[in-house]
């Protein structure tokens, strides 16, 4: 398909709102992943019809799932911008859709205004992000004050992750709303079903007394496995039963697997590529999840190493709004050194972990349950809502910031 040809896939009659969803591609990262997930629920999937505009050329590994579970999977490239607008707003009047729910953070600010000008009632920006990861300059100064104007102005919702992304995107304390994830929980009368360690690590050729630094995320500079790669070498030497498992793709791949070999620890470090068992290397594998994040929302495989009762160790950079059980999770700023995460994974390797049904009944109570996450979802599509006018909406009643 041309950059400037319009989607060629057929229209169908879908009962219910329709839902259009853009995204700039569908990595299997933990925002497309919750949201993946929370469409194959309940009143998500009975009521509305949901599509899916990115604004890529390429899909990325989520698209065939969601395709096999009837959702469309639709483009609008970005390129060329100059004719972006113009491509939009024909594919929105065409389709005619009742909401329109952008996931890219700033740009958000163009997709709905273009929303707005097509007549889509509902607009929603929702950020997934505290951050768009770029170095502020000037230019990039003007871009974020022009973009979280624009989304003022043409969104109906501002929703955040957590209230400081809702903040990053333009929300105001008045207008936002916050949506936290939620994670599956093990009922309080049984643990959550896992394979056995001994397979996990006969899988990963890993020793059976090998203690697991594990990691679980995209590879792009957000992340900062670079650093990770760091404090895992400082280990190395100190400890021949410490391993370090990635798991993810992305970008950077190939890069730090040759930084692996450059620091001379490869021999021990896995990576893994996709993964769809990360409850699995949660519950059984990993000894402690370590994310020296640059930047984050609410990372989601935070909230699943909590519920398997894992200690983890994370950068400050990393909201603290996700962290519920205090005492298996330590923050560390990423300027305390190499050594000093070092140290502290070690540590933390050797922490029991909290009983899972213990570590559910706690993440419930602070409303991280995927269930209790789907119907806030829920409650933004609304049909019953208000929507005559531009009014913003007061923020989810009963949720923490």
């Amino acid at each position: 398909m041309s950059a400037s040809s319009p989607p060629s896939e057929p229209l169908a009659e879908d009962p219910g709102l329709r839902v259009l969803h853009v995204f700039g591609g569908l990595e299997v990262g933990g925002a497309e992943t919750w949201l993946s997930t929370a469409l194959a629920h309940g009143g998500l999937r009975a009521a509305y019809s949901h599509d899916f505009c990115l604004l890529s050329s390429s899909e990325g590994p989520l698209a065939a799932e969601l395709r096999s579970r009837g959702h469309r999977v639709l483009h609008v490239p970005l390129v060329p911008r100059w004719s972006f607008p113009q491509r939009l707003f024909s594919f929105l009047r065409r389709r005619r859709y009742d909401a329109v729910h952008s996931h890219v953070l700033l740009f958000s600010g163009v997709t709905l205004a273009v929303a707005r000008a097509a007549g889509i009632r509902l607009r929603i920006a929702h950020a997934h992000n505290d951050s768009d990861g770029r170095a502020s300059s000037w230019t990039r100064g003007l871009y974020r004050r022009g973009m979280r104007r624009l989304i003022a102005w043409a969104s109906t919702d501002v929703v955040g992750c957590t209230r400081r992304a809702a903040l990053a995107a333009g929300g105001t304390e008045r207008t936002l709303r916050v949506l936290p994830y939620g994670v599956a929980l093990a009922d309080s009368d049984a643990p959550r079903p896992s394979p056995g360690r001994a397979a996990l690590l006969d899988s990963c050729d890993l020793p059976p007394d090998a203690r697991v630094w594990g990691h679980i995320g995209r590879m792009a500079p957000q992340k900062n496995q670079r650093f990770l790669l760091e404090a895992f070498a400082a280990a190395y030497h100190a400890d021949a039963c410490s391993y370090l498992v990635i798991a993810g793709e992305g970008p950077l791949r190939s890069g730090l697997e040759a930084y692996a070999e450059g620091l001379g620890v490869a021999d021990r470090v896995r990576f893994l590529g996709l993964r769809r068992d990360a409850g699995a290397l949660l519950d059984a594998l990993f000894d402690v999840l370590v994310l020296p994040s640059l930047h984050e929302g609410l990372p989601v495989v935070l909230l699943e190493a909590q519920a398997a009762g894992l200690p983890c160790l994370i950068s400050d950079a990393v909201n603290p709004d996700t962290v519920v059980l205090e005492e298996q999770v330590q923050s560390l700023p990423l300027s305390a050194g190499f050594t000093a995460w070092s140290e502290a994974a070690q540590r933390l390797s050797l922490r029991p972990r909290i009983d899972g049904r213990v570590a559910a009944q706690r993440l419930r109570r602070a409303r991280f349950d995927a269930g209790q996450s789907w119907e806030r979802l829920l409650a933004l599509y609304q049909p019953e809502r208000d929507r005559s006018g531009d009014a913003p909406l007061q923020p989810v009643a009963g949720v923490s910031p």
